[in-house]
Protein backbone atom coordinates (compact mmCIF):
# COMPACT_ATOMS: atom_id res chain seq x y z
CA UNK A 1 0.00 0.00 0.00
CA UNK A 2 2.96 2.25 0.69
CA UNK A 3 3.60 2.11 -3.28
CA UNK A 4 0.44 3.84 -3.82
CA UNK A 5 0.29 6.29 -0.69
CA UNK A 6 3.96 7.73 -1.06
CA UNK A 7 3.48 9.20 -5.08
CA UNK A 8 0.68 10.77 -3.68
CA UNK A 9 1.95 12.41 -0.60
CA UNK A 10 5.29 13.57 -2.91
CA UNK A 11 2.90 14.90 -5.34
CA UNK A 12 1.52 17.63 -3.07
CA UNK A 13 3.61 18.60 -0.47
CA UNK A 14 0.90 20.47 1.67
CA UNK A 15 -0.36 17.06 2.74
CA UNK A 16 0.76 15.53 5.45
CA UNK A 17 -0.73 12.31 5.55
CA UNK A 18 -2.93 10.20 3.42
CA UNK A 19 -5.12 7.19 4.45
CA UNK A 20 -7.72 4.16 3.34
CA UNK A 21 -9.68 3.06 6.07
CA UNK A 22 -12.86 0.61 5.86
CA UNK A 23 -15.71 -0.61 8.00
CA UNK A 24 -13.77 -3.69 9.73
CA UNK A 25 -11.39 -0.61 11.45
CA UNK A 26 -9.05 -1.70 9.22
CA UNK A 27 -6.98 1.34 8.23
CA UNK A 28 -3.38 1.72 5.92
CA UNK A 29 -1.94 5.42 6.44
CA UNK A 30 1.07 7.10 5.37
CA UNK A 31 2.45 10.26 6.85
CA UNK A 32 5.09 12.61 5.99
CA UNK A 33 7.05 15.19 7.69
CA UNK A 34 10.28 16.80 5.94
CA UNK A 35 11.89 14.32 4.76
CA UNK A 36 10.99 11.77 7.45
CA UNK A 37 8.32 9.18 6.60
CA UNK A 38 6.10 6.63 8.46
CA UNK A 39 3.16 4.26 7.78
CA UNK A 40 0.49 3.04 10.65
CA UNK A 41 -1.73 -0.16 9.82
CA UNK A 42 -4.77 -0.56 12.21
CA UNK A 43 -6.68 -3.68 11.98
CA UNK A 44 -8.91 -3.28 14.60
CA UNK A 45 -10.78 -7.28 13.96
CA UNK A 46 -7.40 -9.17 14.27
CA UNK A 47 -4.71 -6.97 16.10
CA UNK A 48 -7.08 -5.45 18.35
CA UNK A 49 -5.21 -2.46 20.30
CA UNK A 50 -1.89 -3.00 18.30
CA UNK A 51 -0.27 -0.92 15.30
CA UNK A 52 2.32 -2.23 13.08
CA UNK A 53 4.29 1.20 12.02
CA UNK A 54 7.40 1.83 9.32
CA UNK A 55 9.38 4.47 9.83
CA UNK A 56 12.43 5.38 7.25
CA UNK A 57 13.50 9.12 5.66
CA UNK A 58 14.59 9.50 2.33
CA UNK A 59 18.47 9.67 3.10
CA UNK A 60 17.68 6.54 4.66
CA UNK A 61 15.02 4.63 2.86
CA UNK A 62 15.14 0.68 4.68
CA UNK A 63 12.31 1.19 6.68
CA UNK A 64 12.27 -0.21 10.32
CA UNK A 65 9.39 -2.34 11.81
CA UNK A 66 7.64 -2.01 14.88
CA UNK A 67 4.62 -2.56 16.94
CA UNK A 68 2.55 -0.46 19.33
CA UNK A 69 -0.07 -0.31 21.42
CA UNK A 70 -2.73 1.67 20.19
CA UNK A 71 -6.64 2.46 21.01
CA UNK A 72 -6.84 4.19 17.69
CA UNK A 73 -10.46 3.13 15.83
CA UNK A 74 -10.66 4.95 12.00
CA UNK A 75 -14.39 4.29 12.39
CA UNK A 76 -14.21 7.07 15.20
CA UNK A 77 -12.43 9.71 13.60
CA UNK A 78 -14.97 12.82 12.32
CA UNK A 79 -13.07 12.16 8.68
CA UNK A 80 -14.45 8.78 8.32
CA UNK A 81 -17.30 9.33 9.90
CA UNK A 82 -18.24 12.71 7.59
CA UNK A 83 -17.35 10.51 4.72
CA UNK A 84 -19.58 7.41 5.58
CA UNK A 85 -22.75 10.46 6.33
CA UNK A 86 -21.99 12.41 2.81
CA UNK A 87 -22.03 9.30 0.74
CA UNK A 88 -25.71 8.22 2.63
CA UNK A 89 -26.89 11.69 2.66
CA UNK A 90 -26.17 11.55 -1.38
CA UNK A 91 -29.75 10.98 -3.35
CA UNK A 92 -27.79 8.82 -5.99
CA UNK A 93 -24.44 8.24 -5.65
CA UNK A 94 -23.71 7.22 -9.52
CA UNK A 95 -25.69 10.53 -10.44
CA UNK A 96 -23.39 12.77 -7.52
CA UNK A 97 -20.53 14.61 -8.39
CA UNK A 98 -17.06 13.70 -6.82
CA UNK A 99 -17.12 17.05 -4.81
CA UNK A 100 -21.05 16.68 -3.02
CA UNK A 101 -19.39 13.34 -1.55
CA UNK A 102 -16.30 14.69 -0.48
CA UNK A 103 -16.35 15.54 3.21
CA UNK A 104 -14.21 18.74 5.01
CA UNK A 105 -13.78 18.13 8.54
CA UNK A 106 -14.13 20.99 10.82
CA UNK A 107 -10.77 21.98 12.18
CA UNK A 108 -9.81 19.16 14.90
CA UNK A 109 -6.06 17.50 16.63
CA UNK A 110 -4.82 14.78 14.71
CA UNK A 111 -4.59 11.66 16.82
CA UNK A 112 -0.83 11.36 15.74
CA UNK A 113 0.62 14.78 15.48
CA UNK A 114 -0.99 15.98 17.85
CA UNK A 115 -1.63 19.34 15.85
CA UNK A 116 -4.68 20.87 14.51
CA UNK A 117 -5.93 20.01 10.99
CA UNK A 118 -8.12 19.63 8.60
CA UNK A 119 -9.08 16.28 6.71
CA UNK A 120 -10.78 15.99 3.05
CA UNK A 121 -12.21 12.00 2.75
CA UNK A 122 -14.91 10.19 0.67
CA UNK A 123 -16.53 7.12 1.27
CA UNK A 124 -16.75 4.38 -1.54
CA UNK A 125 -17.73 0.97 -2.15
CA UNK A 126 -14.48 -1.32 -1.56
CA UNK A 127 -13.36 -4.66 -2.32
CA UNK A 128 -16.25 -7.63 -1.70
CA UNK A 129 -18.49 -4.98 -1.15
CA UNK A 130 -17.14 -2.85 1.91
CA UNK A 131 -17.69 0.55 2.41
CA UNK A 132 -14.04 1.92 2.49
CA UNK A 133 -13.01 5.46 2.83
CA UNK A 134 -10.03 7.60 1.62
CA UNK A 135 -8.89 10.74 3.53
CA UNK A 136 -6.07 13.47 3.03
CA UNK A 137 -4.87 15.79 6.07
CA UNK A 138 -3.54 19.39 6.30
CA UNK A 139 -2.03 20.43 8.98
CA UNK A 140 -3.19 24.31 9.70
CA UNK A 141 0.19 25.41 10.11
CA UNK A 142 1.22 24.06 6.40
CA UNK A 143 -1.81 26.04 4.97
CA UNK A 144 -0.83 28.90 6.19
CA UNK A 145 3.13 28.57 5.01
CA UNK A 146 1.43 28.22 1.53
CA UNK A 147 -0.80 31.25 2.17
CA UNK A 148 1.81 33.23 3.87
CA UNK A 149 3.93 33.21 0.64
CA UNK A 150 1.18 34.25 -1.56
CA UNK A 151 0.82 37.66 -3.20
CA UNK A 152 -2.20 39.43 -4.45
CA UNK A 153 -1.47 42.92 -6.30
CA UNK A 154 1.12 45.43 -5.21
CA UNK A 155 -0.31 45.34 -1.50
CA UNK A 156 -2.84 42.44 -1.05
CA UNK A 157 -2.41 39.26 0.66
CA UNK A 158 -4.46 36.17 1.41
CA UNK A 159 -6.45 34.72 4.18
CA UNK A 160 -8.06 31.49 4.54
CA UNK A 161 -11.51 31.28 7.29
CA UNK A 162 -14.07 28.83 7.99
CA UNK A 163 -17.43 29.30 7.91
CA UNK A 164 -17.45 30.25 11.84
CA UNK A 165 -14.50 32.62 10.72
CA UNK A 166 -11.89 31.37 12.37
CA UNK A 167 -8.48 31.72 11.02
CA UNK A 168 -7.09 28.87 9.17
CA UNK A 169 -4.46 29.94 6.75
CA UNK A 170 -2.85 33.10 7.90
CA UNK A 171 -1.76 35.91 5.55
CA UNK A 172 1.40 37.32 4.35
CA UNK A 173 2.89 39.37 7.81
CA UNK A 174 6.25 38.82 9.39
CA UNK A 175 4.29 37.96 12.48
CA UNK A 176 3.46 34.80 10.83
CA UNK A 177 6.70 33.42 9.22
CA UNK A 178 7.66 30.84 11.55
CA UNK A 179 5.43 28.16 13.02
CA UNK A 180 5.54 29.32 16.65
CA UNK A 181 3.85 32.68 15.50
CA UNK A 182 1.07 31.00 13.51
CA UNK A 183 0.53 28.63 15.95
CA UNK A 184 -0.39 31.56 18.55
CA UNK A 185 -2.66 32.77 15.76
CA UNK A 186 -4.51 29.73 13.73
CA UNK A 187 -8.27 29.28 14.81
CA UNK A 188 -8.58 32.98 16.01
CA UNK A 189 -11.18 35.38 14.57
CA UNK A 190 -9.72 38.23 12.45
CA UNK A 191 -10.95 41.07 14.82
CA UNK A 192 -8.67 38.99 17.59
CA UNK A 193 -5.53 39.28 15.49
CA UNK A 194 -6.66 42.95 15.12
CA UNK A 195 -7.18 42.31 11.51
CA UNK A 196 -10.55 44.31 11.32
CA UNK A 197 -11.13 44.58 7.39
CA UNK A 198 -11.21 40.83 7.08
CA UNK A 199 -14.05 40.36 9.67
CA UNK A 200 -15.90 43.07 7.22
CA UNK A 201 -15.40 41.27 4.84
CA UNK A 202 -16.50 37.94 5.13
CA UNK A 203 -19.31 39.53 6.80
CA UNK A 204 -19.85 41.22 3.71
CA UNK A 205 -19.72 38.28 1.55
CA UNK A 206 -21.51 36.11 3.83
CA UNK A 207 -24.77 38.59 4.23
CA UNK A 208 -25.56 38.74 0.53
CA UNK A 209 -28.52 37.50 -1.09
CA UNK A 210 -27.77 33.29 -2.00
CA UNK A 211 -26.52 33.19 -6.00
CA UNK A 212 -25.69 36.54 -5.95
CA UNK A 213 -21.61 36.30 -7.24
CA UNK A 214 -19.04 39.59 -8.02
CA UNK A 215 -16.88 41.85 -6.24
CA UNK A 216 -18.53 43.75 -3.23
CA UNK A 217 -17.13 47.42 -2.81
CA UNK A 218 -16.10 48.69 1.02
CA UNK A 219 -14.33 51.06 2.16
CA UNK A 220 -12.57 51.93 5.57
CA UNK A 221 -11.58 55.36 6.90
CA UNK A 222 -12.15 57.75 9.40
CA UNK A 223 -13.70 60.18 7.20
CA UNK A 224 -15.55 60.22 3.64
CA UNK A 225 -12.58 61.66 2.19
CA UNK A 226 -10.17 59.68 3.70
CA UNK A 227 -11.71 56.38 3.37
CA UNK A 228 -9.70 53.77 1.16
CA UNK A 229 -11.59 51.90 -1.13
CA UNK A 230 -11.20 47.96 -1.76
CA UNK A 231 -13.26 45.48 -2.60
CA UNK A 232 -14.03 41.42 -1.76
CA UNK A 233 -14.86 38.84 -4.16
CA UNK A 234 -15.77 35.51 -3.43
CA UNK A 235 -13.55 32.65 -4.52
CA UNK A 236 -13.61 28.69 -3.74
CA UNK A 237 -10.89 28.50 -1.21
CA UNK A 238 -8.88 31.69 -0.47
CA UNK A 239 -9.27 35.69 0.12
CA UNK A 240 -6.71 38.44 -0.37
CA UNK A 241 -7.42 42.20 0.20
CA UNK A 242 -4.95 45.31 -0.21
CA UNK A 243 -5.47 49.34 0.48
CA UNK A 244 -3.98 51.73 -1.87
CA UNK A 245 -0.56 53.04 -1.20
CA UNK A 246 -0.11 50.78 1.86
CA UNK A 247 1.77 47.60 2.84
CA UNK A 248 -0.06 43.95 4.15
CA UNK A 249 0.31 44.82 8.07
CA UNK A 250 -3.02 43.95 9.59
CA UNK A 251 -2.51 46.50 12.18
CA UNK A 252 -3.18 49.01 9.13
CA UNK A 253 -6.76 47.49 8.69
CA UNK A 254 -5.78 45.50 5.40
CA UNK A 255 -6.89 41.84 5.46
CA UNK A 256 -8.70 39.00 4.16
CA UNK A 257 -11.57 36.74 4.75
CA UNK A 258 -12.16 33.23 2.99
CA UNK A 259 -14.86 30.51 4.20
CA UNK A 260 -13.43 27.46 3.67
CA UNK A 261 -14.09 24.54 2.31
CA UNK A 262 -17.13 25.94 1.06
CA UNK A 263 -16.15 29.37 -0.60
CA UNK A 264 -13.90 32.26 -0.06
CA UNK A 265 -13.01 35.63 -1.07
CA UNK A 266 -10.84 37.70 -2.91
CA UNK A 267 -9.89 41.56 -2.28
CA UNK A 268 -7.78 44.23 -3.65
CA UNK A 269 -7.84 47.85 -4.00
CA UNK A 270 -10.09 49.45 -6.85
CA UNK A 271 -6.91 51.74 -7.59
CA UNK A 272 -4.15 48.81 -7.73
Amino acid sequence: MNRLLVPLLRADPQLSAVMVADERGREHIVFHFVDAWSSRQTRRDVWGDRAAWLEWTDARPEPVASWRASDYDPRRRPWYQGAVAARSGATSTSQARASDLVHWTEPYIFYTAQAPGMTAAMAFPGRHGRLSVVGVDLLLTDISTFTTRLRVGEHGAVMVLTDGRRVIGLPRDARYLDAAGQRNALLKRPDELEMRVPADAARALSSRPPGERGPVRLSRGATAARSKPWCARASESAAATSTPGHPWPPRSGKSIGSPMPTGGCACRSRRS
